[in-house]
């Protein structure tokens, strides 16, 4: 992670199993519904009687198995949506500070981020992965309609809009 932080198979599991539990209301959980256990930690009803689930097992530092209730042809595809990111360390000790200052384990690090308004990247010279960034940081603004991101896409003042 780009706090120094090593990334790891329980950077996984622990993001998965909060990700997934009823507890932390996360939007995306239902992402997590094809490992086995997640009836458990997220019932369609009551309580969860389960804080994990129990198909994620870390095997190594570096490896972890995750069984499925059943065959999911798409899962390969799945695993790329933003709620199968490892999270850091930081992100369970002081979650309002992560929110503040967030961690991530990709080639840009957060200078600086904005609830609902801004996040500014930055290149991340000591990132460790093959797929280094090519230029010096990404501005990403966020906008609450589409004619004001016209606007300032036909005034060049962004370089993509994404709907």
């Amino acid at each position: 992670f780009s706090n120094g932080e090593k990334v790891t198979a329980k950077s996984f599991v622990d993001a998965w199993n909060y990700g997934a539990a009823l507890k932390n209301n996360q939007k995306n959980a239902y992402f997590f519904q094809y490992i086995e256990g997640y009836d458990k930690v997220h019932p369609e009803s009551g309580s969860a009687s389960a804080e994990t689930l129990s198909g994620l097992k870390v095997v190594d530092d570096l490896t972890f198995t995750a069984k499925l209730t059943q065959k999911f042809s798409l899962w390969p595809d799945t695993l790329g949506y933003a709620a199968f990111v490892p999270l850091p360390k930081a992100f369970y000790d002081d979650h309002d500070a992560w929110l503040s200052k967030p961690v991530g384990n990709g080639p840009y690090t957060i200078e600086s981020y904005a609830k609902g308004s801004s996040m500014n990247l930055r290149k991340w010279d000591d990132y460790p992965g093959d797929d280094k960034a090519k230029n010096g940081g990404v501005d990403l603004k966020v906008f609450t309609d589409n004619n004001t991101a016209y606007t300032d896409l036909t005034a060049g003042n962004l370089d993509l809009v994404d709907d």
